[in-house]
């Protein structure tokens, strides 16, 4: 296992082999890191281009991690910022790579997608107390990605839905994430089979609060209020989809199953 550390502020030999060393670009990192290793990031990088994943995949259990850290270089839920300045089209892509964990992350104002799947990834890939806002397009868009984990993670003031899982996207997990202020779904999908969420708010979207869920869906113990459509809606074809100890109330449309 090897440590590497990323740093916009940092002036020395941006070789990331330590704070006053490090990267000032998390591509350098992305680039680099194998199975097992440990990118500790701070700071916010300014984004000119998004960030590519489409070189170095983890194994399990050996998964690559990238971890946010405050100024001191503690991971103490600070999140490392990767801000699109309306220049950047997107934050994080994933082009076939597999076992990564990304924790403490907060992605905005790229103008379009922040985080999403450009080529089939089936391999997990985690993100923790990850929050994307004030982008484009979709926060979260798993198209052509499965096996997803998601924990504590947010999006909001997003110009599409706050979540998104298409019909590759089988397997998408939302534990305890949050989506609200989004100008479509709060969690939407497309024909998005098999996804899981427990302890799930979504609130104030401008659409749904969840949306085209697929057989094999749960919800527990979620809560979708005041969304301007319908609380939850499923797809066509729905069969198997539970709902078990959720709260549905206060939509402009229907709010139930629709």
């Amino acid at each position: 296992m090897t440590e590497y550390y990323v740093d916009p502020a940092a002036t020395g030999n941006n070789d990331g082999t330590s704070w006053t060393d490090a990267w000032t670009d998390l591509q350098s990192a992305a680039d680099t890191a194998v199975s097992e290793d440990v990118v500790y990031c701070r700071g916010t990088q300014i984004l000119t281009s998004r960030i590519d994943f489409d070189t170095n995949s983890g194994t399990y259990p050996n998964i690559i991690t990238f971890v946010g850290c405050n100024t001191s270089g503690d991971i103490d839920g600070t999140r490392f910022v990767l801000d699109g300045n309306s220049a950047a089209s997107s934050g994080l892509v994933f082009n076939g790579v597999n076992y990564i964990h990304f924790k403490n992350i907060e992605i905005k104002n790229c103008t379009d997608t922040s985080v999403y799947g450009e080529t089939n990834t089936s391999g997990m890939i985690i993100f923790e107390n990850v929050v994307s806002h004030d982008n484009g397009n979709v926060g979260f868009s798993f198209s052509r990605m499965s096996n997803i984990f998601c924990f504590m993670c947010s999006s909001y003031n997003n110009s599409g839905d706050g979540f998104r899982g298409w019909s590759y996207s089988g397997g998408v997990h939302h534990f305890f994430c949050s989506a609200h202020d989004n100008a479509g779904d709060g969690f939407g999908g497309s024909d998005a089979y098999g996804h899981m969420f427990i302890g799930c708010l979504s609130y104030d979207n401008s659409v749904n609060g969840f949306s085209d869920l697929q057989a094999g869906s749960l919800l527990f113990s979620c809560i979708s209020n005041g969304n301007s459509n319908q609380g939850i809606k499923t797809y066509a074809s729905s069969d198997h989809t539970s709902i078990m100890g959720s709260r549905i109330t206060n939509h402009s449309g229907t709010g139930d199953i629709g």
